[in-house]
């Protein structure tokens, strides 16, 4: 029967799966050392509050659009 065959997937073994982890938590932690860096260079302060994620890239797009369009206005 075609409808009766399931589909199996490789087993991976113990430590491919340990060392796929420390590889994603590397790139999270750099992910996240990324946003923290350029937080420090929107240099905003909120009280002591952090920027989310989405508040720190929307503040850096209008950052770059500000200076973009003083470059173009000033020769």
């Amino acid at each position: 029967e075609t409808g009766s065959k399931k589909r199996t997937r490789p087993v991976r073994s113990k430590a491919r799966r340990i060392a796929a982890n420390v590889r994603e938590r590397k790139r999270i932690l750099d992910y996240n050392q990324a946003f923290n860096a350029l937080r420090l260079a929107l240099k905003h302060d909120l009280n002591g509050k952090r920027l989310s994620k989405i508040a720190t890239l929307r503040r850096a797009i209008n950052r770059i659009s500000t200076l973009s369009m003083f470059l173009h206005s000033n020769p």
